[in-house]
């Protein structure tokens, strides 16, 4: 990959997701529209034998993020992972008897219905409040829209039943265990990514969004010596543009990650504004369900990510 250059870079125009229609607040709306999106989805997975009449509760707290979209998360809890909300369970089994029993023509009832049932309960105002102060929209942070987690080997598992056993790091601090050792320094870094340049996108300074990942593998690397390979999982890894910041082996070991109700699929559906993104939205109604932007978990040796950023940095002038 060569350098920056001068010239402007553009955005692709689904990362741009233009200005929504805002006769309510742009949240507002993404909240209403996602919601009923979010419906129609579970209601295909259905429909498509994808899943039973039994897995509805379940996908629509595991598949969709309708639960992330409500007062009753705090940010931090959520069903996908075990967590018992009497309230989201009783909504949920409304939602299923509902979907399960709707034709496969008469979705859009159902969506006007599921999001009646579910008004009470939604977030109509800008969940930002849940971040901590520094993730938040009005405070950047030191490293701009990203940030980084230090992760723990399984994230380099494979799946089925051998994946751990694959992942030789992974076996090797089992045996460590086993033997009562402290577990090895870590390795694995997972790369965060928010937009907190609201109502800017991140891709209209390109050279401060490659500087600031840099500066943050920088830091990283300092108060993490031991770190060897940097992660990031996300439906951004199919766009061109974003994968540009990271060297050619990031997409040679991609892999697709289970099924979300994470951001980091249901994203692609949110302008840079914080708004719905109708374009995107309306491609993944008439495929019938298929994202738009998949999802890929992908990595490279942290120090191939510096490289290839320093050099891509290069060609601009010093601020």
């Amino acid at each position: 990959m060569g350098r920056i250059g001068m010239g402007v870079v553009r955005e692709d125009r689904d990362l741009a997701g233009g200005a929504s229609r805002d006769s309510q607040s742009s949240y507002q709306r993404f909240v209403e529209e996602m919601t009923r999106l979010n419906l129609w989805y579970v209601h295909r997975l259905l429909s498509k034998g994808e899943i039973g009449p039994n897995d509805v509760p379940g996908a629509l707290t595991s598949r969709v993020n309708i639960y992330r979209m409500t007062v009753l998360w705090d940010g931090l809890h959520d069903p996908k992972f075990g967590h018992v909300d009497p309230e989201c369970v009783q909504i949920s089994r409304q939602l299923a008897t509902l979907l399960s029993s709707t034709p496969s023509g008469e979705t859009p009832i159902a969506e006007e219905r599921g999001l009646h049932l579910l008004s009470p309960l939604l977030e109509w105002n800008d969940p930002d409040r849940l971040y901590q102060v520094h993730r938040r929209s009005s405070a950047p942070g030191l490293y701009g829209c990203w940030t980084f987690s230090l992760e723990w080997v399984g994230i380099a598992d494979r799946e089925g039943r051998l994946g751990k056993l694959r992942n030789r790091a992974h076996v090797k601090e089992r045996v460590r265990k086993a033997l009562g050792m402290r577990p090895s320094p870590p390795r694995d870094v997972l790369l965060h990514f928010q937009n907190v340049l609201k109502p800017l996108s991140p891709f209209d300074d390109f050279y401060e969004l490659a500087s600031s990942l840099l500066r943050l593998i920088g830091g990283c690397q300092r108060d993490y010596p031991s770190v060897r390979e940097l992660w990031f999982e996300s439906w951004l890894n199919s766009v061109p543009l974003f994968v540009s910041l990271f060297p050619a082996s990031w997409l040679e070991d991609s892999r697709i990650p289970a099924p979300t109700n994470y951001l980091s699929l249901w994203g692609q559906f949110l302008t840079k504004t914080g708004g719905f993104n109708d374009r995107v939205a309306q491609r993944f109604r008439e495929s019938d369900g298929c994202f738009p932007y998949r999802s890929l978990r992908c990595h490279a040796p942290i120090k191939a990510v510096e490289a290839h950023l320093a050099e891509l940095c290069s060609g601009q002038p010093a601020r």
